[in-house]
């Protein structure tokens, strides 16, 4: 990877952090969850809360790719990104 490949990734990894760290209260309350970490079962009401937040989906991928480790499961984390990647594909 070149270096500017390089710092750019680093750049985009710090925006999806401070991303998450400005609107995660906001999205817990929509989606009237605590600050425990998020698991798997909790995708639909996160979904739903990303609708009533008006969150674009790059806005949805920028939270749970932003969230540090523990705050958000692995199995989470692939499932928002999964269900990004098939409503872009549905989009088109």
């Amino acid at each position: 990877m070149s270096r500017d490949a390089a710092s750019a990734d680093e750049d985009r990894t710090a925006l999806n952090q401070q991303f998450y760290r400005e609107y995660k209260d906001d999205l817990l309350y929509a989606a009237g969850l605590d600050s425990r970490p998020l698991e798997v079962e909790d995708q639909t009401l996160i979904e739903l809360a990303f609708l009533a937040l008006g969150w674009t989906r790059q806005q949805q991928l920028m939270f749970a790719d932003g969230a540090p480790v523990g705050a958000i499961s692995h199995k989470l984390r692939r499932a928002l990104r999964k269900s990004h990647h098939r409503s872009a594909r549905e989009a088109a």
